[in-house]
């Protein structure tokens, strides 16, 4: 049986350190820094769901944002508490069946889904797992007249992100033992004596506390997009025909023998191909592959003018990174998805 993940955002904290800024609904890069947390959870494969926690004050806003975004996987928007425990605690009661939960903090928008794979990978270990990073510079304790009194060995010194993630039997426990006030949810499972791992993160996952940091935010979010995308296939699918993929666990394309056999495109190809083949075409998907996760065989192979890029054997869906609406418009001609456009651009 397959082991399932829900999520919860957690987006209910006061904001105190940005100066009265509402951070989580302040557009960055396109979209509101909230929706760039919760974008990546819509886009992993392994969440079944998700709950989003937000104040009182933003409860409208959120399931505006859901809604705005076509966040299908977000089953409930709720209410948080006074402290960010009793908040997961609020998403932990309003989210679905599953058998691992992940937590993250609506503040780091740049959390990606190769982060939460791992995060569930590590967990599946010891039932409880965080994303870290080393602490390079020299950290030392000092008293209350700020004399030092030590110098930690910064070997074993790690600062933890999110998402973090927790066998969801574990992660109930705690919260119904736990009542001290803690910071994070991995300090509540090391209350309780269970083992918490520690497995990498990644330093462009920053939490925004303050307003520079939105600045920095965009950046990042670009770079990552080129560079991360850059190397793509893609492949123009019936949504008849990925709906079933989805449900058997493997896409196949025009069937070559018994292996299968998927025409794809690069980047420049896509629109060329579209307004060739498919003019005018309703009930289009764009698969974006990546071809490092690819368990079949891609080669490219020249046709009369160019060589394209073709799979043979059936899609390993943890490869297809994600997956967008493609359809023409009133002429019946294909333009490229905004996202998309931005890329072509870069290149």
């Amino acid at each position: 049986m397959t082991e399932t993940l829900g999520a919860i955002i957690v987006a209910a904290g006061s904001g105190e350190r940005m100066g009265g800024l509402d951070k989580l609904f302040t557009e960055v890069a396109g979209k509101p820094l909230l929706a760039h947390a919760i974008e990546p959870f819509q886009e992993c494969l392994l969440v079944s769901g998700i709950v989003l926690v937000v104040t009182d004050d933003n409860l409208q806003h959120g399931r505006d944002l859901v809604t705005r975004f076509a966040f299908s996987k977000v089953g409930s928007v709720v209410e948080g508490g006074a402290r960010r425990q009793d908040s997961v605690r609020a998403g932990i009661d309003a989210l679905s069946a599953c058998d691992y939960v992940a937590v993250h903090d609506g503040g780091r928008p740049l959390v990606t889904v190769d982060l939460i794979e791992r995060g569930l990978a590590a967990a599946r270990e010891t039932g409880a797992a965080v994303p870290g990073v080393r602490i390079p510079d020299t950290v030392k304790e000092a008293d209350d007249d700020r004399v030092v009194v030590r110098t930690a060995d910064r070997s074993k010194l790690w600062a933890i992100q999110t998402p973090q993630v927790f066998r969801r039997d574990i992660l109930e426990r705690a919260h119904r033992q736990v009542t001290a006030d803690m910071t994070d949810d991995a300090a509540m499972v090391e209350a309780l004596g269970e083992p918490v791992r520690v497995f990498e993160g990644d330093r462009r996952n920053l939490k925004v506390t303050v307003a520079e940091d939105l600045d920095f935010v965009p950046r990042v979010i670009e770079g990552q997009l080129v560079d991360a995308e850059r190397g793509l296939i893609y492949h123009m699918a019936l949504r008849n025909d990925w709906e079933r993929a989805e449900a058997c666990g493997e896409y196949r394309g025009d069937t070559l023998e018994s292996d299968g056999f998927i025409h794809c495109s690069t980047l420049q190809q896509v629109l060329p191909v579209a307004n060739e083949w498919f003019h005018g075409r309703n009930g289009l998907l764009l698969l974006c592959i990546d071809p490092r996760k690819l368990q079949a065989d891609l080669r490219f192979e020249a046709s009369p003018d160019e060589e394209f890029p073709h799979i043979y054997g059936p899609v390993n869906m943890d490869a297809v990174k994600r997956v967008i609406d493609f359809s023409p418009d009133e002429s019946g001609r294909f333009t490229l998805p905004p996202e998309l456009a931005a890329l072509r651009g870069a290149k």
